[in-house]
């Protein structure tokens, strides 16, 4: 058995839907205290379900000019449309990862975690996700791709 890990503001009389609600008080919380950044919006969700819950965190708007997708990731796709990523590059940014990493601390910090992937033991206080929205990630490459195909046919890249 695994030792338990707990989230510094662990409690274990709250319900999942108190920490989802807790978690967008601290996501709020952190956007004016600048340890996010102002423009952020993110959505919280909240499920219960057979053998526990979970709480989702999807960043539905970010600050304009904030890039999501990782430039050399987008250019390598398009040099190579057909071509299984062999080549690996992240998808996002540096500053889109740290984004998403302070969220699933924020996130973290409510939770336990007493897992062990070796024996394929799950024990968790809740499940959670942290990621962005579809939508949001796929115009952000899109408008990047379009930027780089442009620089590409005029010859500045």
């Amino acid at each position: 058995m695994s030792e338990i890990v707990y989230g510094n503001k662990y409690d274990k009389d709250l319900d999942t839907a108190e920490i989802a609600k807790r978690v967008r008080m601290d996501i709020k919380a952190a956007i004016a205290s600048g340890d996010l950044p102002k423009g952020l919006k993110a959505s919280v969700r909240m499920d219960r379900f057979a053998g526990g819950s979970s709480i989702d965190i999807r960043v539905t708007q970010v600050p304009q000019g904030f890039t999501l997708a990782n430039p050399e990731r987008i250019q390598w796709d398009l040099e190579h449309p057909y071509a299984s990523s062999t080549k690996v590059l992240p998808l996002y940014t540096a500053e889109a990862m740290a984004l998403l990493l302070k969220l699933k601390a924020l996130l973290d910090a409510y939770n336990y975690d007493g897992s062990d992937i070796m024996t394929d033991y799950f024990n968790v206080r809740f499940y959670g996700d942290v990621r962005f929205d579809h939508d949001l990630a796929q115009a952000d490459r899109d408008r990047l791709a379009a930027t780089l195909n442009t620089a590409t046919e005029n010859g500045w890249a």
